[in-house]
């Protein structure tokens, strides 16, 4: 599976022979990233809306997500796991002057770590 979601917001989940796995909209705007699970049972993504959402796979007919972090208030762009699952990383565009890289009139990716304990 393509580790980014589309455009529309919808997760997109392919089978290893190409079949659909299901599809799930997860945000009303673009989706950032998408992380699995070291277990492979639930999937991670970051949107446009600055929310962080775990998933069940397979999808289940509701439509909620296990989980939800208001994380950022703006767009996040990337997200990142540890390996042993626990912990979160986005990154989201920002113009503040402690952000990675350049003055406030640069608008930077800032790192942010989000604990997640064990549902993430």
């Amino acid at each position: 599976m393509d580790r980014r979601g589309d455009a529309t917001g919808q997760i997109h989940l392919r089978k290893a022979d190409g079949s659909t796995g299901g599809i799930r909209k997860a945000y009303d705007g673009a989706i950032g990233r998408i992380v699995w699970k070291p277990d492979g049972k639930q999937i991670t993504a970051c949107g446009a809306d600055g929310k962080v959402k775990s998933y069940a796979v397979p999808f289940a007919a509701a439509t909620d997500p296990l989980k939800i972090i208001e994380a950022d208030t703006v767009r996040i762009y990337d997200l990142a796991q540890s390996k042993d699952g626990t912990q979160l990383f986005t990154a989201a565009k920002t113009n503040s002057s402690n952000s990675v890289g350049g003055g406030a009139d640069d608008p930077q990716f800032r790192p942010v770590s989000v604990p997640c304990g064990d549902w993430c």
